[in-house]
């Protein structure tokens, strides 16, 4: 993604945070956070959609989204595509879509401030003597013709995976322990609110998690600097040894900047060849002390 970003002629980001990718930005234009725009939500696994209002006015020169797309349109003479002169003109046609069924409008979304249900909620379908389930043959398929059809397996199996012992023993001998990635926080979603004091003070930095008896062997103890390395790369972070985590397993926490990217572990051609889905649960991993005089800074994405 760097070497992609580094080739462009003009980078502009628009941003709440000076992230990696605005550090590297020709131009960082603030943004607007939720509080201060007019934005549709929509829940996830369930057939609604809420109208959130600003309940803010932007600081200074914060623009919401929508706007610096609208002023992009016009600088680009594609209106025709974009002829929308309000957000209450665009976000209409959104809810004008086919997928809302006809059962959404913005004056609705506007009045029900709770949320508005814009398809009809049906439990126990299977019920209905009618009902299909989203299929080629309207049933549960175990036999899946549309995957045989690209020349994979039509029944589920297990396949061992890229990283095993049992495909790649010399691999593993180089790497012997086994490296889980994406480890939730308790204080954070993903990459967000890394920058609030109070829950960074709860979670300031990345651990890797590492066996008390694997810790030992390594001659590792909780706080020491570490090495975690893959075939594809290495990151550093602090050990948090634990005996709650098996010996031959290592998991490092994900959304972190810097030198603890877990992004430079995990390999994008480990992927699934049925539906692209990356190896970061069974990678080949070894661990060591890493001797640094101070722990590295690292980058708050925000």
């Amino acid at each position: 993604m760097k070497k992609a970003l580094n080739r462009l002629d003009f980078l502009v980001v628009h941003d709440l945070f000076m992230t990696e990718t605005a550090e590297m930005a020709d131009l960082v234009l603030p943004a607007c956070t939720f509080l201060e725009q007019q934005l549709l939500y929509q829940y996830v696994g369930r057939p609604m959609t809420v109208l959130l209002k600003p309940v803010l006015d932007p600081p200074g020169e914060c623009w919401p989204d929508w706007k610096v797309w609208f002023e992009l349109g016009k600088r680009f003479k594609v209106e025709k595509y974009m002829p929308w002169k309000t957000i209450d003109e665009a976000q209409s046609e959104i809810l004008n879509h086919p997928f809302f069924h006809g059962n959404a409008s913005l004056d609705d979304a506007k009045a029900h401030p709770e949320g508005i249900f814009y398809n009809k909620r049906v439990f126990k379908k299977w019920e209905d003597p009618n009902f299909k389930f989203g299929t080629p043959s309207g049933k549960v398929e175990l036999y899946c013709e549309r995957l045989k059809d690209y020349g994979l397996d039509p029944l589920p199996r297990h396949y061992e995976v890229t990283q095993s012992p049992f495909r790649d023993p010399g691999l593993v001998k180089r790497y012997p322990l086994i490296l889980i990635t994406g480890k939730r926080s308790l204080y954070y979603l993903h990459g967000m609110h890394r920058g609030t004091p109070s829950l960074r003070a709860r979670d300031p930095e990345p651990m890797v998690e590492i066996n008390t008896d694997t810790a030992r062997t390594l001659s590792i103890e909780s706080g020491d600097m570490v090495i975690i390395e893959t075939p594809k790369g290495e990151i550093t972070m602090k050990a948090a040894v634990t005996s709650d985590i098996h010996p031959k397993v290592i998991s490092v926490p994900h959304e972190w900047g810097g030198l603890a990217n877990q992004n430079y572990l995990t390999d994008d051609d480990l992927h699934d060849p049925a539906w692209g889905g990356l190896s970061v649960r069974a990678l080949a991993c070894k661990v060591r002390k890493a001797f640094v005089s101070q722990a590295p800074t690292y980058h708050v994405v925000n």
